[in-house]
Order: structure tokens, then C-alpha cells, then sequence
């Protein structure tokens, strides 16, 4: 073996002829399969409501529109996460404002959640890093002390739960949004969900097409635009994907499992390496492998580790460097620098993610393993 790549989705034959008997049907956009997909959502993570989109990322746009999110309003989030969950805010004319971050989970810290409300917080919004959920009581009961939302991104939870009770269940936030990216925990190529009450899924349905009703539901050329839409719908394309994943989500889930507690048990003794430590009450969807480097145990910065790697055939990635206030653009238009968000920048420079995918064989994470140790070896001091 000379290599591993970072990532192979798990595609097999169900997806393959579900895919191919739409594609027979006639009917691509969506329909009858992506209602289905979206009560089958529902039923398997116990939530209110539930409704399916082009992308995580319109998810949260329509989630902060639907709650009335807009000019002069503040939305507190993480800054160690994707820049989509901080355009979402901006799409909506707010003000992202930063927490910092726990450095165990790299979730966002309550306790400088609190310290950021001010009289414009509207909404909260935690990202669940690496799929290990935030901690949801603290937050919650700012939340509700405040009188402020709760918007989730779960874009890496599907099938994680927080002491007993699944992500996007009954029982939490206003809102919940997943992510069906190609890497994700299940997939539909893209694509996205929402979880919340039905009134907020009735909005974000009519703002997700057009913003339009059809007064006549079997005369869909008489229609009325009552809002100012988007075009954010789902297919039934994706929604055959989907409910083939779904079938098998709770095995690509264990294998996913296995995979980042051998990573744990074979780095455990290394002090050049911190592993991600998952809390006992909360049960991760495991979708990557954020090991982060003990920069002082080592001659080499994170990314010439990185690189390194890459040579040797271990595909790898970054969650995320720098974090999204670094970036040139958000510099500039939110006027927050270096140092503001200290172990979010610490954890950021040290974080290395590694392969993990639910098929992955026994040969390719040994191959991996070595490579990073024997990296270790080299440039432990």
C-alpha cells in the first residue's frame, strides 16, 4: 500500500438502484421520495418536524430568517468552524459575535457564551465540532434566562446524542440543522435538514421554494408568492440516496466508532499527541478524527507535520486553520484579530485530522498509524 486517501464515502448497490429507479420514474425534483426521506428523518431522530435542503448552509439561513434574525441583531457562535455557519449570519444582515472554545471538546465554552450577551443577542448558535455535542444543558439555560434562540449546527451530528436524548430530538433547541455532504455521516451528495417545531418547518418550507403556496395543490401552475423566497429544495434524487444511507446509518456509525477508538487506544501513551477525549454523558456521531499535536513535544509546526504526512500517502485535513476570524475577509468586515479568541487560535494551530470513513480496512488505518508515529519519532525533542 503507498497511500490512504482522507476520505471514501460509503456508496454501495442500494444507493446505485434507488438512484437509477428515480432516475426511471421520470419525476427528478422533489417530491413523494424526499417526503418520505423527511418522515423517515423524523422517526429516526425523534424530532418535531423536519424538512430537507440543498445544504446545511441554506439550512441556517432560512433557520435565522424564520426566527425574525436580522439588522442590529447579534448571533454568538464559534469561530473554530466552516465559514459557511458565520455567512449565514451575515446573509441575514447580523452581527456574528465569537465565544471561545473549550480546548477538551473544541466546543463552544458556555461561560464565554455568557460573557458575550448583550441586549442584542438574538440567538445562540454551537457548532457540534467533530460531531461531539456541545454542552446543551449550560446553553440551554442561558438561552432561556435570556430569552434568546437556540440555532444548532449539527452539521457533523447526525446520530449523536447528548445525555440520552438524540440531536435534533424533541426536547432541545428552537432549531437543529444537519449536513448530507459527501463526508458527513450519512450522505445525499449534498443536501441538508432541519429539525424544529412544525411552525418553524412550515416557514422554512415556504421560504425554501420561492416563497410561493399553491392554493390548488394538483394545479401547480396557479400559485401565489407571499414571501420573498429562495430556491433551496431538495430532490428526490438525493432523497433515494438518503434513504439508502438511512438503512445502514446506525452500522456506518459503528464502524466510524470502532475506527476513532483504536485511533485513541494506539496514541494513548504518545505525549506528542492529544487525543480527542469524547465526555461520558454524550454519545458522538464520531465523523472525523481531530488529533491535535503537543506543539512543545515536537521540532516541527503543525503544518509541516501535515505535509509530511501527505508525503508519505496520508491523505489529511484541517479543522479548521485558521478559524474563521482569521480569515482575510471576516478581519475586515468584523474588525477581530489575533489574540481575541486565545484557545481557539491554540487549538487551531495545533489540530490535524485523519482519516476515518466507515469503510476503511484494516491495512489502510495500520498504514496510517505508522505514518504518524513514525513522524512522531522524527521530530519528538
Amino acid at each position: 500500500m503507498r497511500s490512504v486517501p482522507f476520505f471514501k464515502p460509503s456508496i454501495g448497490e442500494e444507493e446505485i438502484s434507488r438512484v437509477s429507479e428515480v432516475l426511471k420514474s421520470g419525476w427528478l425534483t422533489r417530491g413523494s421520495l424526499t417526503e418520505e426521506f423527511e418522515a423517515r428523518c423524523k422517526e429516526f431522530l425523534g424530532a418535531n418536524g423536519c424538512i430537507a435542503l440543498s445544504s446545511a448552509t441554506a439550512g441556517l439561513h432560512l433557520s435565522l430568517l424564520a426566527l425574525g434574525v436580522g439588522e442590529g441583531d447579534e448571533v454568538i457562535t464559534t469561530a473554530l468552524t466552516h465559514v459557511a455557519t458565520v455567512q449565514a449570519i451575515l446573509y441575514v444582515g447580523a452581527r456574528p459575535v465569537f465565544a471561545d472554545i473549550d480546548p477538551v471538546t473544541m466546543n463552544i465554552s458556555p461561560s464565554d457564551v455568557l460573557s458575550k450577551i448583550s441586549p442584542k443577542t438574538k440567538v445562540i448558535l454551537p457548532v457540534h465540532f467533530a460531531g461531539h455535542p456541545c454542552e446543551m444543558d449550560e446553553l440551554e439555560e442561558i438561552a432561556s434566562s435570556h430569552g434568546i434562540y437556540i440555532v444548532e449546527d449539527a452539521a457533523h451530528a447526525f446520530g449523536a446524542s447528548y445525555k440520552g436524548k438524540m440531536i435534533g430530538g424533541k426536547g432541545f433547541s428552537s432549531i437543529t440543522v444537519f449536513s448530507f455532504y459527501p463526508n458527513k455521516p450519512i450522505t445525499t451528495g449534498e443536501g441538508g435538514l432541519v429539525c424544529g417545531g412544525e411552525d418553524i418547518i412550515d416557514k422554512i418550507r415556504l421560504l425554501s421554494h420561492h416563497g410561493v403556496v399553491y392554493p390548488i395543490k394538483e394545479r401547480r401552475w396557479m400559485y401565489s408568492a407571499v414571501e420573498l423566497g429562495y430556491k433551496y429544495n431538495f430532490t428526490d434524487i438525493q432523497a433515494a440516496i438518503g434513504l439508502a444511507q438511512l438503512s445502514k446509518a446506525k452500522d456506518l456509525h459503528a464502524k466510524r466508532e470502532r475506527w476513532f477508538k483504536l485511533y485513541n487506544e494506539l496514541f494513548k501513551d504518545n505525549e506528542a499527541l492529544i487525543r480527542p477525549e469524547p465526555r461520558g454523558y454524550v454519545y458522538s456521531s464520531y465523523y472525523i478524527y481531530p488529533l491535535r499535536l503537543n506543539l512543545d513535544a515536537l521540532k516541527c509546526s503543525r503544518d509541516e507535520f501535515a505535509i509530511a504526512l501527505e508525503e508519505e500517502g496520508v491523505g489529511v485535513s484541517i479543522h479548521y486553520s485558521p478559524p474563521v476570524h482569521l480569515h482575510p475577509y471576516y478581519r475586515v468586515k468584523l474588525g477581530v484579530g489575533e489574540g481575541s479568541l486565545p484557545t481557539t487560535e491554540r487549538v487551531s494551530e495545533s489540530e490535524l485530522t485523519l482519516p476515518l470513513y466507515p469503510e476503511m480496512s484494516d491495512e489502510e488505518f495500520y498504514f496510517v498509524v505508522d505514518r504518524v508515529l513514525k513522524l512522531v519519532n522524527r521530530w519528538k525533542r
